[in-house]
């Protein structure tokens, strides 16, 4: 055995940035106490080949599939490296997972060890299946277990080091396997190798190369998804601290003290933080909420003339200078004030809610991918961007529109098969049928337009596609979740998912449900005002309980699952259609 350094994996990777920076900080990670303490790059090198060689002791190979099943925390990271250090292949499982979508996760691999905090998490695991277990590592230490022999506390593991001993391995060889969200059924497992692992990093660093050394970001999103995952092997690449947030619902507050320079988070998150900033104006006294709303006015109208290239920016610019003094430099604190951009991605964003986040002096850049395609296939950047695009498409994809506007990409970050051997949705020429419907602007911009199998016509004839209208009237502040129907109606009807919360506050406000639907109309034809006519809602129904994971209407990147939630909500649809309307202008236009 040896060690092949000239080979470039993501070994290779690690062992790089630990010759070039030993004593710069790799990670930041709170004690028992609180206290926020530092890992140097070398002194996280010496843990995972310390690893690494203890699980060569419980005879792990490579190929052999490791599930690490933890919070946030530089632990994860060791586990990660030390399996790839001996050729195994990574499987992140997310604590927060439904028990069903864990099991199916199971049911897709074969894992020889997993990892665990302590060994209560296991009650959930199928026994048949752990009792296969090479190794069950307990991070807690623990010594004894009486149902698991091969259950070890890690301290029992890294007793030793020997570097010489781990195999060599290459490009080719299997890194990770990434799950599908599953929006339309059940996950699919997808492989990646070394060589596919690190193309998605060099085009992502290639991109954010302006982002300095030590740079700190807050490694808050579930470790077990490959977003956050590649961007710490970014942080590893670009020589950037990350922040270890065991406790995502802290993270507003943890931002305070680790004063990011970048963000990277999902669009649920921006809509959460901008939720809480209306709260905060809502409860401004009537002088300060007022002027807090024209600041934000002019902050929004500034944003957007500037977007269109419109001459009359300049009318606006000193105003918004003086909102963003008086009031944007206090709101941006919330998060450190330090944030210089933020990278969202997983899920599309309203542009109404860029729109208002830029306006405020933060900047959102958009990114596109599928779990099919390791290496996103396109970005906005500092340099490059535009607001409700996401971005042009990076130059280790080939991306076409295929007649039916179906996105269509082929490149080294592509699966050709899923786990099970099956050939993932390919066409004759390659080309990697993504499920998404988009364009290519004449600047260059991908700018997508929904999901194809979304798609459905009223019984006019008329084509919908309803991610443009959701995306509409998501820009109603209290609105967190909007879902259309209207297939073969004559007209569209729409699910307003206010959660109990929002919903309390309108009831304060408005004090009766009459009024609320009232408002609630009023605020749908404005933001659905630029549709075209048979496009604009004629109904609509509130749902309070708020969509989740949990219940089947969310996927695990926080993705509607449009079917799901419209086989639900049934009843409350053909209600909505069943009711005795008045018939105005606009669905008249619809029917004929």
């Amino acid at each position: 055995m040896g060690r092949e350094n000239k080979i470039k994996t993501i070994p290779w990777l690690l062992k790089h940035r630990v010759n070039k920076t030993p004593n710069d900080i790799a990670y930041m990670e709170k004690n028992a106490t609180g206290v926020w303490q530092k890992i140097t790059w070398k002194q996280f090198y010496d843990q995972v080949v310390s690893l690494a060689t203890g699980f060569m002791t419980y005879q792990l190979e490579p190929e052999d599939q490791i599930a690490i099943l933890l919070p946030n925390c530089v632990m994860w990271e060791v586990a990660q490296q030390a399996a790839y250090q001996v050729g195994c292949v990574v499987v992140g499982l997310d604590r927060n997972d439904p028990v069903e979508r864990v099991r199916q996760i199971i049911e897709l691999t074969d894992i020889k060890a997993v990892v665990v905090q302590n060994i209560d998490q296991l009650e959930t695991l199928p026994l048949e299946w752990l009792r296969t277990m090479k190794l069950i590592l307990s991070v807690d230490n623990l010594k004894v277990s009486q149902k698991f022999v091969q259950a070890v506390g890690i301290d029992l593991l890294m007793v030793s080091a020997d570097e010489k001993q781990l195999p060599s391995i290459n490009g080719s060889h299997p890194a990770t396997v990434i799950f599908t969200s599953g929006t339309t059924g059940l996950p699919k497992a997808i492989p990646y190798n070394h060589d596919q692992v690190l193309a998605a990093v060099s085009a992502i660093t290639r991109l954010l190369s302006k982002i300095p050394d030590q740079a700190s970001s807050a490694c808050w999103l579930p470790l077990s998804n490959p977003f956050q995952r590649i961007s710490n092997l970014c942080a590893i690449q670009q020589n950037w601290q990350a922040y270890m947030v065991s406790e995502p619902a802290k993270i507003i507050t943890e931002s305070q003290k680790i004063k990011p320079y970048f963000f990277t988070a999902v669009p649920r998150f921006y809509e959460k933080v901008y939720e809480g900033i209306e709260e905060k104006i809502n409860a401004m006294p009537l002088i300060s909420r007022q002027l807090m709303r024209m600041a934000l006015r002019v902050g929004t109208t500034y944003q957007h003339l500037k977007q269109a290239g419109s001459p009359f920016v300049v009318i606006f610019k000193i105003p918004n200078q003086i909102a963003d003094f008086l009031f944007f430099k206090k709101i941006r604190q919330l998060l450190g004030g330090n944030v210089h951009y933020f990278i969202s991605g997983s899920a599309p964003m309203s542009l109404g809610l860029l729109v208002r986040f830029r306006a405020m002096g933060w900047l959102i850049l958009e990114s596109y991918g599928v779990s099919e395609n390791i290496v996103p296939m396109s970005m906005n950047i500092l340099d490059e961007y535009r607001l409700g695009t996401v971005g042009k498409p990076l130059i280790e994809n080939n991306i076409k529109i295929a007649p039916d506007g179906e996105v269509c990409v082929c490149g080294i970050g592509v699966a050709r098969k899923g786990i099970d051997q099956q050939d993932v949705n390919l066409t004759q020429d390659g080309y990697l049928r993504t499920g998404d419907l988009g364009e290519i602007d004449a600047d260059g911009y991908l700018v997508l337009s929904g999901r194809k199998s979304d798609g459905f016509k009223l019984s006019t004839g008329r084509k919908i596609t309803p991610s443009i209208i959701e995306s509409a009237l998501k820009q109603i502040v209290e609105v967190t979740h909007a879902v259309i129907d209207g297939a073969n109606q004559k007209y569209v009807v729409a699910l307003l998912n206010i959660e109990n919360e929002k919903w309390g506050d309108l009831m304060r406000r408005f004090q009766t449900k009459e009024e609320i639907r009232t408002y609630l109309e009023k605020e749908m034809t404005m933001v659905c005002k630029k549709l075209p006519r048979y496009c604009r809602p004629v109904d609509f129904e509130v749902i309070q309980a708020p969509f989740a994971v949990e219940t089947g209407e969310l996927t695990v990147n926080l993705k509607l699952r449009r079917k799901h939630i419209l086989h639900h909500h049934r009843k409350t649809i053909l209600n909505l259609y069943q009711k005795k309307h008045k018939i105005n202008s606009i669905v008249l236009d619809t029917i004929n």
